[in-house]
């Protein structure tokens, strides 16, 4: 089978002061991950280097990149490592060692982020055409200002997020030395809109490793509509080229290393999923409205969308048009039923209700009754709306819901709001709630686990940046793949990494299957016949 070749620019392995729950550290762990889903390479830094002491952190990684071809070293550095290494050679050797550039953390070596302070180690990589790896947590003010005092160093810029495209796009147009790699950017078209506006050669794969699923992330860039040569550059070329790393140095697994069902397999070549798959979370917003206020949200409607569908294998999706969860409820059920029409057997719809309105409480009715083989359930959108699940406002929708066996989907990630929808459930057994988010950590996933085992009439969806190592694996094995589902938040999200995270996990395919279209299609057709009959 084909491989395309991957590197990996953001790494961190070896010990934490409190190492997270449920992840790996030891440079095995990452380079069985890199095996199992065929990423050839990594750039990696020492979380004892800044949990410890860089030395020391550093001296250990010197010896793991030595060991282990396949991965690269980053010194983790503050500005004044050579005066206290003692040595004004120090991150020089660093890089004769085989380092491939520097990670800077101000916040972690109390250093402050006045660029001035960076002149010798700008200098140096500089000097060997090597990047300043600089994370996101350290704040845009700091980046902004290393970048205007050294615009010939480049930077790769760790772990921004698609919520932060309103302070990353302006300094890539401004600044030829900015790149980022995409781990937590899963903006929807993120690749094309770099392509577009700014140059396939600033985005790169990486994955912040051991926190996310590296199958899901290379998705990304294989839906991606872009030709096989830029593919090639945001997988490993524009890597390579920044790190100076020859890509004949990057050797092909043998296949049998990394054998893939077929979904895998499909994903791996950005096909079209070979099983039905039905996608429970995504919104919308009309053409005309090009984006919403609380995060750059491009390419959202219905025309942009289906192609987009098409290309990942999606034969329909469940929406809730962000107009709706938002301020207009009734706006929101009519650009559902719009994108229905225009698209039949694509687009089903999630009721939405502003509740804070009265003609919005006195009008959702008439769209289920009106359009009953399109709005397939609720969603209460409290995150916007303000509002408890025990308020009075929201008693005739559940009562409806629940005497028509509609399912509900819940914006979890509050405790509060879990703890509410626990006390709900059995006051409706007619609902299927469907508890959004479910896989986006794993104190949220717990927490979503004891819900549904207190509750039958619950079920875990998984959507979220994070597409959490390891997290599919841990809801299948704690309440069996029967009660997960597969969503996106399309177009918030490229829904490729969403994908990906379920077709490259460590399940059986007919459990894949059911996560990705069996689970929601048995629920859909449960209340879609309950509808006709009445």
């Amino acid at each position: 089978m084909k491989q395309r070749k991957y590197f990996d620019v953001h790494g961190v392995v070896g010990r934490h002061s409190k190492p997270p729950e449920r992840f790996p550290w030891l440079p095995q762990d990452l380079l069985d991950d890199m095996r199992a889903v065929r990423v050839h390479g990594a750039a990696v830094s020492s979380a004892e280097s800044a949990d410890y002491s860089f030395v020391a952190g550093d001296a250990k990684l010197r010896e793991t990149i030595q060991a282990q071809p396949r991965l690269y070293g980053v010194a983790t550095l503050p500005p004044t490592a050579a005066f206290e290494a003692g040595d004004p050679d120090y991150c020089i050797k660093l890089l004769d060692a085989g380092f491939r550039g520097v990670k800077m953390m101000p916040s972690k070596f109390s250093c402050g982020h006045d660029p001035r302070n960076m002149e010798q180690i700008a200098a140096l990589l500089t000097g060997r055409g090597l990047p300043l790896f600089y994370p996101r947590e350290e704040g845009f003010e700091g980046l902004a200002a290393l970048l205007d005092a050294y615009p010939g160093l480049n930077i790769i810029l760790l772990g921004v997020s698609w919520g932060d495209n309103r302070q990353l796009f302006p300094l890539l147009e401004r600044c030829p030395g900015l790149h980022f790699e995409y781990s937590k950017n899963q903006a929807n078209d993120i690749l094309e809109l770099t392509k577009e506006h700014f140059g396939i050669e600033r985005a790169l794969f990486g994955t912040g490793w051991p926190m996310a699923s590296m199958g899901a992330l290379k998705a990304l860039t294989e839906y991606a509509v872009l030709s096989e040569r830029e593919k090639d550059l945001v997988a490993h070329g524009n890597a390579c080229r920044l790190l100076r790393i020859d890509p004949a140095a990057l050797a092909l697994y043998d296949d049998t290393q990394c054998e893939f069902d077929s979904i895998a397999m499909a994903a791996d070549r950005g096909a079209p999923m070979p099983v039905p798959v039905l996608d429970a979370h995504t919104h919308m917003a009309p053409a005309e409205h090009k984006t919403v206020s609380g995060l750059m949200m491009l390419r959202s409607s219905c025309e942009s969308i289906t192609p987009k569908l098409d290309r990942l294998g999606v034969e329909a999706i469940v929406t809730a048009p962000w107009e709706g969860i938002a301020t207009d409820g009734m706006a929101g059920n009519a650009q559902t039923v719009f994108a229905a029409e225009k698209y039949p057997g694509r687009y089903y719809g999630w009721n939405t209700c502003n509740i804070n309105y009265e003609e919005d409480l006195a009008q959702w009715r008439g769209w289920f009754e009106r359009y009953p083989d399109v709005f397939v359930g609720i969603k209460p959108y409290w995150p916007y709306q303000k509002f408890s699940l025990h308020d009075a406002r929201l008693r005739p929708w559940l009562d409806y819901a629940d005497a028509r066996r509609l399912p509900l989907l819940l914006h979890t990630t509050s405790d509060a709001i879990l703890d509410e929808a626990e006390g709900l459930c059995p006051r409706y057994p007619g609902i299927t709630f469907l508890l959004a988010h479910a896989g986006s950590d794993y104190r949220n996933a717990a927490h979503c686990v004891r819900v549904a085992r207190a509750c039958p009439n619950t079920v875990l969806e998984l959507t979220y940046t994070s597409v959490t190592r390891g997290m599919i694996e841990y809801l299948v094995g704690e309440v069996g793949a029967e009660r997960v589902l597969y969503g996106s938040d399309l177009p918030m999200r490229d829904p490729a990494p969403q994908l990906g995270w379920v077709a490259y996990a460590r399940i059986p395919e007919e459990d894949k299957a059911k996560i990705l279209g069996g689970n929601i299609r048995r629920v859909m057709g449960r209340q879609l016949t309950m509808n006709n009959e009445q």
